[in-house]
């Protein structure tokens, strides 16, 4: 009966303490995405556009955020033509998501309509 009990027993925790063992890593330390683009700069009135280069395979998909500290800001992505892919205006906070439509260079560009505003733009792998 012991015996029974125990060859039943021990495979289940067994399994217990191997799910366990590979879970808890993960969700105490979750893995972070990793930074592509991460900026900080103060618009001027005569500093009121500022542009990052990020060079993206096709396909590649990202999370773009961009906050003006709690002030408007206008956010655009252009291409290496300079055709302009995604443009924001008007926002404190932007949270987008977006693919690369081909392989190459883009550009993320901040910009304010009056001075002394901080922006922050941040790109991450999505």
């Amino acid at each position: 009966m012991i015996a029974k009990i125990a060859t039943i027993f021990i495979p289940i925790v067994i399994i217990a303490w191997i799910t366990a063992s590979m879970l808890v890593p993960q969700v105490t330390n979750p893995r972070l995405r990793p930074t592509l683009l991460a900026k900080t700069v103060t618009l001027t009135d005569e500093n009121y556009e500022v542009g990052y280069p990020l060079t993206l395979r096709k396909s590649e998909r990202i999370d773009v955020e961009a906050s003006g500290d709690g002030q408007p800001i206008d956010f655009r992505i252009t291409d290496n033509q300079s055709s302009t892919l995604i443009e924001e205006r008007g926002k404190t906070f932007y949270d987008l998501p977006w693919t690369a439509p081909a392989e190459g260079n883009f550009t993320f560009y901040v910009s304010a309509s009056v001075g002394d505003i901080t922006a922050t733009l941040i790109v991450t792998e999505g």
